[in-house]
Order: C-alpha cells, then sequence, then structure tokens
C-alpha cells in the first residue's frame, strides 16, 4: 500500500466530519507531503482553520485549493461562506461573480450572493439572487421525471415532513383550487397528499418529523414543496396606514416607552390585505417547525411580498429618528395551527424587531392571549445566538435573574409591535377557529 492509498482524502473527510480536527489534519498534511498540489487536502485544511477562527490562514489554504482546481467551483463557494460568516461581503460577492459566470444556475451562489449583498444593504439585488435560487431548487417538475427528483432527495426539505405540515399543505391546496378551478394541478396534487396522510400519520406519531416511505415520496416528490403558486399582485402607492395608538395598551408598558412601541393599523388597507391574499396563496411554506405546528417561510427562500423592496424607505420617512441608518435584514412569516403554543423563549440576532399580525380579528377566539409575550431582559453582550435562539432553560434563567416582568401584548390585526430585538420574547398561547382562512399568520421584520 502505497503512501497515497494509505492517507487518502477521504479518511480526513470521515475525521473532519466527526469534528476530530486533529486527525484530518494529520492526514491532510501527510497528503501534501508527498502531492502538494492536492486540491481537497487544502480544502479541508481550510474548513479546519476556518472552524477554529483562524481566518487568515484559512483563505491562505482556500487560495491553494482554489488555484490547483480552477474549475471545481465548489472551493470558491466555501470561501464565500467563510467571507460571510466572517464579516466580508464584498469579498465573498468577488468570488460569487466568477462562479456564477461559469455557473449561472448555481443555487449555492445564488444563496450566499443574495445574503451579501442583503448585508451591505441592497436589498433589490439580494431578493433578485434568492428569488433566483429558490425558483432553481424548487420548481416543479413532470411526475415521471425521477432523476431530477433523485438528485434533489439529498435536500431534507423535500422528503421529510410533518403530519401538520401535510394538513396545512392539503388545506392550501383545496383553498388553491377552489379560488382556481381551472388549474387542475391544484386538485391533483391535493388528492395526491390525501392519499398519503393517512399512511404518514400512522407511522410517525406525536407529529415527529420524519421521512416518506418510499411509496409515498414517489406519489408526492414532483410536487411537495415546490413553489407550485405565488400570486401576483399589483404594487400599491402607500405601503403604511395611520400608525393609530392603543393609549390604554401602551400606558401598560410605558415604562418601557423607548423600547417597546406598539401600531394599530400599521399597514395600508391594500397592503394588508395583499399581504392576506399573498401569504394564504403563496406555497412558501417550506419549514416546518418542531412540534408546535406551525410554519416558517423567509426571504432567502421565495417569501417576497409585494411590500419588501418599499418598506425600509416607509418606514424611514414616517419614523426617521428610529429606522435612521437602519436597514431591513431579514424578513419571514410564521402560519399556525388554530390552537397552541407557538414560538418558544427566543432573542432576534438584529437591533430592532417589528412583529405584525395579519389575519383577522374574526378569527381570533382568546385575542388577550393570543398575542406576543415580551419580558425587558436584554440578552448579555457576547452571549452566542445559538443560546439565545434555542437554550430555553438558560432564557428562562436570565428572565427569574432580571425583573421576572411579563408583557402581553393582545392579539389585533394590522397590530405591530417594535422592541428591542435582544428582549427575550415568545408567542402567547393563541387561540384561532378552526380552518384554513384562519390560521394565526405573524410577519416579523428585522432591522439592522
Amino acid at each position: 500500500m502505497g503512501l497515497r492509498d494509505k492517507y487518502d482524502i477521504s479518511i480526513a473527510i470521515s475525521a473532519f466530519q466527526k469534528g476530530d480536527f486533529a486527525a484530518a489534519e494529520n492526514v491532510c498534511k501527510k497528503i501534501l507531503s508527498c502531492d502538494y498540489s492536492n486540491g481537497g487536502a487544502n480544502y479541508i485544511l481550510a474548513l479546519i482553520a476556518s472552524q477554529k477562527g483562524s481566518s487568515n490562514l484559512a483563505i491562505r489554504y482556500f487560495r491553494k485549493a482554489i488555484s490547483f482546481a480552477p474549475n471545481y467551483l465548489n472551493y470558491r463557494i466555501a470561501l464565500s461562506s467563510h467571507y460571510l460568516e466572517t464579516d466580508k461581503p464584498w469579498a465573498a460577492i468577488k468570488e460569487l461573480e466568477i462562479v456564477l459566470y461559469n455557473e449561472p444556475n448555481s443555487i449555492a451562489a445564488h444563496t450566499n450572493i443574495g445574503t451579501a449583498f442583503k448585508k451591505i444593504g441592497s436589498l433589490e439585488q439580494a431578493i433578485y439572487h434568492f428569488d433566483k435560487a429558490c425558483l432553481l431548487l424548487r420548481k416543479p417538475s413532470a411526475e415521471s421525471s425521477g432523476n431530477q427528483e433523485n438528485q434533489l432527495k439529498s435536500q431534507q426539505t423535500f422528503f421529510v415532513s410533518r403530519q401538520s405540515k401535510l394538513e396545512h399543505d392539503l388545506q392550501q391546496l383545496e383553498f388553491l383550487y377552489n379560488k382556481y378551478p381551472y388549474n387542475k394541478d391544484f386538485k391533483k396534487y391535493a388528492e395526491k397528499l390525501k392519499d398519503i396522510l393517512l399512511t404518514f400519520s400512522k407511522r410517525n406519531k406525536n407529529n415527529n418529523l420524519a421521512p416518506f416511505s418510499d411509496l409515498e415520496y414517489a406519489k408526492v416528490s414532483y410536487f411537495y414543496n415546490k413553489l407550485l403558486h405565488r400570486p401576483v399582485i399589483n404594487n400599491q402607492k402607500s405601503i403604511l396606514g395611520e400608525h393609530k395608538f392603543d393609549i390604554n395598551l401602551n400606558k401598560k408598558i410605558q415604562c418601557h416607552k423607548n423600547d417597546i412601541m406598539i401600531i394599530d393599523d400599521f399597514l395600508s388597507k391594500d397592503t394588508l390585505a395583499n399581504a392576506q391574499q399573498y401569504c394564504l396563496e403563496s406555497t412558501v411554506w417550506f419549514d416546518t417547525k418542531n412540534n408546535s405546528r406551525y410554519l416558517g417561510a423567509y426571504l432567502h427562500d421565495g417569501f417576497i411580498p409585494d411590500f419588501t423592496l418599499g418598506i425600509n424607505s416607509a418606514l424611514k420617512e414616517k419614523w426617521g429618528d428610529l429606522f435612521a441608518g437602519r436597514v431591513l435584514k431579514q424578513l419571514w412569516a410564521f402560519k399556525y395551527d388554530s390552537e397552541g403554543g407557538g414560538t418558544a423563549f427566543h432573542a432576534d440576532d438584529a437591533s430592532l424587531n417589528i412583529n405584525l399580525w395579519i389575519t383577522p380579528d374574526t378569527s381570533c377566539l382568546d385575542p388577550e392571549n393570543s398575542g406576543l409575550t415580551i419580558y425587558p431582559v436584554t440578552i448579555p453582550d457576547g452571549m452566542p445566538f445559538s443560546d439565545y435562539n434555542n437554550d430555553i432553560s438558560r432564557l428562562k434563567d436570565l428572565i427569574s435573574a432580571g425583573s421576572n416582568e411579563e408583557l402581553k401584548i393582545p392579539y389585533k390585526c394590522n397590530r405591530a409591535v417594535i422592541f428591542r430585538s435582544k428582549f427575550i420574547h415568545k408567542t402567547s398561547d393563541y387561540k384561532f377557529i378552526s380552518g384554513y382562512r384562519h390560521r394565526r399568520i405573524n410577519i416579523t421584520f428585522l432591522f439592522d
């Protein structure tokens, strides 16, 4: 057995994936000792250096990997990811422009360059590339095109689901067919989902995330979690509404008036109606969220309502002092079941949050307890995002160590709650009328 065989790059990859960086690094250096131009070994060393926080060393290894394998574009994409992680968006853009020149349909490149443009505040360019990536990834295919579906099977979004997710998608497809009866595909898709829902739910109890069986996958793979429909909505002139204040409600949080603001009639009537139509019709609810029976839709993955490009400038014009110098960093929406607990304790990685509800008031059975609960406790500086977004016990400890004060904002359609993103918050336990049109929908904007 020769040295190259003994120190095969697959051994380094396996060690890296297991988190054994020392073993992976040792194998890569042995490979380079007899083959200094091995792109794979330099690439693994770059990833290791990046994981260890050695940015300059990582870049040098990435550069070597690219120089030895210039046609292997994944090395440039990986380097762009490193630049994004180390807050160098312009450097990422430079690499990704080279990738897209050579491979204009690279989903990863469009996603990364969209993220880079968003970081520098070029929202229009970011949206273009995000939408391009979504259209490439989620284009529905012919029922018989198995080859494409096999390629996509490596993407978890297409072959795992929950009972609540399938129930939502079935409701949405039936809603779309009732509205657009000439589109027979909606009816066909609904029948396919209904066909597998019974077997899927029997096999997967407690709404657990689980893969489709081979038979289920064969029936739905060509349309499940694909971009089947987004309504064409004419832009309106006025995005924002009158921005009214509920005096009694704002008095309850008067001691936090510099940190929390509650605005009713946030969107204009036309924009609100458009947002409601967009969220009901658009098949962009690709993310199924834990066991709380709600779904997510995101700016980087097809959720682009018609107000997206104009909301930033409209808010700066309306609230100059509050939004001056800030840009829209992230946009998403959550759609919930008729009742439940929703999003748990968390905080967000931004400066300002806007939480907006758009489901009509007539759908809400318990408005006092169906909105947002805020704890005016700020996440400590230096606390990692993964901790304050996922570690519920630690967040509860922070609340207990603080004032332990709970601010419960009642639900109201077209009500926006603007607050400091690092405040701990959660969805209040909600109760809505059962049925697709009545599902609780909130839209979240993050500004930095």
